[in-house]
Order: structure tokens, then C-alpha cells, then sequence
């Protein structure tokens, strides 16, 4: 099942608009002052949250619903 945006936070919001950009995990995390690896996480949160398996997956979804 889908999750909501309302249970993602602001800064998984934030990536995964970026994401949704086309910007790679590198791209992310240099514009964001994180580590790639803190990016990782976010996404691997944000994705179990909203019930998608993939980077994909969640474009698909940020478009439908727009996030």
C-alpha cells in the first residue's frame, strides 16, 4: 500500500524532489552538505514509508501525487 507524504519528513520531501529532478545521490548530497550515505538512508526510509522498491518508483509516485 501507498504511503502518504504526510508521513515523509521535510528532508525526505526535499530529496525526493530532487530525485524527481534527476539529480543522482551524489548531486544530493553536494547540494544538500550531507554524505551520499546519509542520503541513502533518507531515500531507503522515504521509499519503506511509501511503500515503493525503488528510486523509479518513487518518481512514478512523486509525479502522481506530486509529494
Amino acid at each position: 500500500t501507498s504511503g502518504s507524504s504526510e508521513t515523509l519528513t521535510s528532508r525526505q520531501r526535499e530529496i525526493l524532489t530532487l530525485v524527481a529532478e534527476g539529480m543522482t545521490n551524489a548531486q544530493i548530497a553536494q547540494r544538500l552538505y550531507l554524505s551520499e550515505f546519509t542520503i541513502k538512508q533518507h531515500l531507503r526510509h522515504a521509499y519503506k514509508l511509501l511503500g515503493v522498491k525503488n528510486r523509479t518508483e518513487a518518481v512514478k509516485l512523486f509525479h502522481k501525487n506530486v509529494l
